[in-house]
């Protein structure tokens, strides 16, 4: 009687009650670890998004500050040769053509800009969007300085 009471409860026996508790709690342990690895994942990974849409900004910012600076050289360049190519014969043609020079500095000159960012972590219209957004932070501190 009491080796048949101690096979019942032996728990390395498959069918005994305690074999199926303990069979119970391992697959429990499993899901709270998959639960867990899933989290730890998913925290990573968000942490990931957020350096990279940091990064994404700053090289916004920078690449932003380059086409920028290019797109107001050349302009100044174009000025400057205007003023140069005048002569007494075409003085009347240039001048009227300067005079009618717009020296406001359009936001859709900034939005042109091809910045090619390319992320891991984030859309093309997520890009899109932070580009959109520091264009418009931008607008305002690049057209005070404008031609």
């Amino acid at each position: 009687m009491y080796t048949e009471v101690e096979n019942e409860l032996d728990p390395k026996k498959p069918g005994t009650i305690p074999a199926k508790i303990q069979l119970h709690r391992n697959t429990y342990a499993q899901q709270v670890a998959a639960e867990k690895e899933r989290k730890r994942r998913e925290a990573e990974q968000k942490a990931a998004k957020d350096k990279e849409a940091i990064d994404l900004r700053a090289e916004c910012e920078k690449r932003l500050f380059t086409k920028y600076n290019d797109y107001l050289r050349e302009r100044k360049i174009k000025l400057q040769a205007a003023f140069n190519d005048i002569t007494l014969e075409t003085m009347e043609e240039v001048s009227t053509t300067l005079r009618g020079y717009n020296t406001a500095l359009k936001i859709e000159a900034l939005s042109s800009f091809n910045l090619g960012l390319y992320a891991s972590h984030h859309t093309a219209d997520d890009i899109k969007s932070f580009t959109e957004e520091i264009i418009k932070l931008k607008h305002t501190e690049y057209a005070s300085n404008y031609v």
